[in-house]
């Protein structure tokens, strides 16, 4: 004895397609998502990069400053900035 499968209703059938439909969507949406926020931490790696090259070049200009004059900086002196340049 062989058990029949049911056969599905014209409505049954629509209503699967749609729910894969909506599966889809949501899949796309969240693959865009996912990717926005993988291009914003890369964003925000390359901009503390930048920032910490920065930092570490003004300490450089500083020391050098600091050495030019014979040691110590007093607190109001600014490094010097010129050539300061973006390590990418």
């Amino acid at each position: 004895m062989e058990q029949e499968k049911p056969t599905k209703t014209r409505e049954e059938i629509i209503a699967w397609y749609e729910d894969q439909l909506e599966l889809a969507r949501l899949r796309t949406e969240l693959t865009e998502l996912n990717s926005r926020a993988i291009v914003a931490e890369a964003q925000m790696l390359e901009a503390q990069m930048f920032l910490a090259n920065a930092n570490h070049q003004m300490k450089q200009a500083q020391e050098k400053a600091a050495e030019g004059k014979g040691g110590g900086t007093s607190s109001d002196e600014k490094p010097n900035l010129e050539g300061l340049k973006v390590v990418e």
